[in-house]
């Protein structure tokens, strides 16, 4: 009888380092996986930080870009602001200048005609 229980102490002591073993073996593989899965998730981290600096400069360049357009059209606007009374004041002085002529050369024919007239 204690040979049949020692026997069976045997078996369930095999059965159960067996477990064990197993059960090492399956740690073992899920702690390999959960390093690759770590590595990978590290990859991962830094090709996204990576991404975010990458846009971050483009957003940079891009409001740059926006300012730089920005004060061309403003420049080109005060530009066309400044231009427009001096090209109204060389309009207005060119339509003066002929005015001005005319009535020398109307002036001019009146004191013809009138010293004609004078005995």
């Amino acid at each position: 009888m204690q040979k049949e229980k020692s026997s069976l102490d045997r078996e369930k002591l095999e059965q159960l380092q067996a477990k064990v073993k197993a059960q090492e073996k399956e740690i073992l593989e899920l702690r390999e996986e959960l390093v690759s899965t770590t590595v990978d998730m590290q990859k991962q981290k830094r090709e996204l930080e990576l991404t975010v600096e990458n846009l971050k400069l483009a957003q940079s360049q891009l409001i740059q870009s926006e300012k730089m357009a920005s004060v061309g059209v403003l420049t080109a606007g005060i530009a066309h602001e400044l231009n427009n009374p001096i090209n109204l004041d060389a309009v207005t002085f060119a339509s003066a200048m002929d005015w001005l002529k005319l009535m020398m050369y109307g002036i001019a024919r009146y004191n013809k005609i009138a010293t004609r007239n004078i005995p």
